[in-house]
């Protein structure tokens, strides 16, 4: 029997595949301890071959920023259209946490290497968690200021000292914080609930809190038809 061919990788596919592996080498060493050679062995190739593809080591950790990015730009960019309400300020905290605590659920080795270069990066200088978040909320802070201004006109947002564009951060940082508490293997925190997805959706909630939505404004969109409707239309799972 004739052995098949062995298919060589395009020039695109090999940088994929070096940018998925250098993922986990900075996601477990963190950027300045991670070294070229660290890089190609997690690749199988050579640091000849490695420099082919890629001028440097700080060219591999921008090509895994792009790698990041691109992979939920379309969802960002939809979402920054939505209508400019109430619903698209829930709607908005609503898609962060499923973007961002959802990795702590579903546990895939991607979503666990981002978590850690996270935490790496802000272990460093930080500039990854940096650019990530310029590339990826560059449009939704704005839209989530003006949905924050709408639901204050609407009754539905309760004054507070801090600005819009904390109430967003602020968010995120809750949504950041349960996937963090949960990457280990067994939880640092006794929560007292067991399932979680449940926690995750009482996080969604705690946020909704927290920038200052009413309860009557959490009651009518938290769960609603409408909402679960805006969020299919991203294009992600319910």
């Amino acid at each position: 029997m004739l052995a098949q061919p062995h298919t060589r990788m395009t020039a695109e596919e090999r940088r994929q595949s070096i940018v998925q592996a250098a993922m986990h080498v900075f996601a477990e060493k963190g950027f300045a301890r991670a070294t070229t050679r660290d890089l190609a062995e997690a690749a199988g190739i050579s640091e000849a071959l490695l420099y082919r593809h890629f001028s440097s080591k700080e060219a591999i950790y921008e090509g895994i920023q792009d790698c990041i990015c691109d992979r939920r730009a379309p969802v960002m960019e939809e979402l920054g259209k939505q209508a400019v309400s109430t619903l698209g300020l829930v709607l908005v905290i609503y898609t962060m946490h499923r973007l961002i605590a959802s990795r702590s659920v579903e546990a895939e080795p991607a979503h666990t290497a981002t978590s850690r270069l996270m935490v790496q990066s802000c272990l460093e200088d930080g500039h990854f968690v940096k650019s990530f978040h310029d590339a990826r909320f560059a449009r939704i802070v704005p839209y989530f200021e003006q949905c924050a201004d709408a639901a204050r006109e609407a009754g539905d947002l309760v004054a507070g000292p801090m600005s819009d564009a904390e109430r967003f951060w602020f968010a995120q940082h809750v949504a950041v914080g349960l996937c963090l508490a949960e990457m280990p293997p067994e939880l640092p925190y006794n929560y007292q609930q067991p399932d979680p997805l449940k926690r995750r959706r009482h996080a969604y909630f705690f946020a909704l809190r927290g920038i200052g939505l009413t309860d009557d404004a959490i009651a009518r969109h938290a769960e609603s038809d409408e909402l679960h409707a805006a969020f299919a239309a991203l294009n992600l799972d319910r």
